[in-house]
């Protein structure tokens, strides 16, 4: 049986995937490279494919959440590489962008905000990945228990029905 968590993530992944299935597929690839770097800890290389993946973007669609969450994703790697500690503040999502968010949490409601905003990046990105990149589809699955530890600290507020 599924956890909780488990089956949240594939109904968010499931809301998302037609909202995401129209990114340029080269900009959805960008994006898989530097979530996958990103986990990895190769951070030089994260920055510069989040840049990639932003350039790639163009003016295409509704990429205004997924802009945002490159920026959070590449602001993070950039502060790691460049300290070797979280020396920076987050980019924050917009209340439009807030549709998009797997977590759209108020930061009243959790420990870090900083970390939710983080967590809401990086499960954006891999919804984006998997649903307009197909050739990386199976290298973005092989990452699922990653995505599913990042919505650890959020359990209460999955189990409490939070979407």
């Amino acid at each position: 049986m599924q956890e909780k968590t488990e089956l949240f993530l594939v109904s968010y992944l499931d809301r998302m995937r037609p909202l995401y299935r129209t990114l340029d597929p080269h900009a959805a690839h960008r994006i898989a490279l530097a979530l996958l770097s990103f986990k990895h800890g190769l951070f030089e290389e994260t920055v510069q494919r989040s840049d990639q993946a932003s350039d790639a973007l163009g003016g295409s669609g509704s990429t205004s959440a997924v802009r945002t969450a490159l920026a959070v994703m590449r602001t993070r790697a950039d502060d790691l590489q460049a300290h070797g500690a979280i020396t920076v503040p987050l980019p924050r999502f917009s209340d439009a962008d807030r549709n998009e968010l797997a977590l759209p949490l108020p930061d009243a409601d959790v420990d870090d905000p900083e970390h939710l905003t983080l967590a809401n990046a990086l499960l954006l990105l891999y919804a984006a990945g998997l649903a307009a990149s197909p050739r990386d589809i199976q290298a973005l699955e092989e990452q699922q228990r990653y995505i599913v530890q990042t919505l650890g600290p959020y359990k209460k507020q999955i189990e409490a029905g939070v979407s």
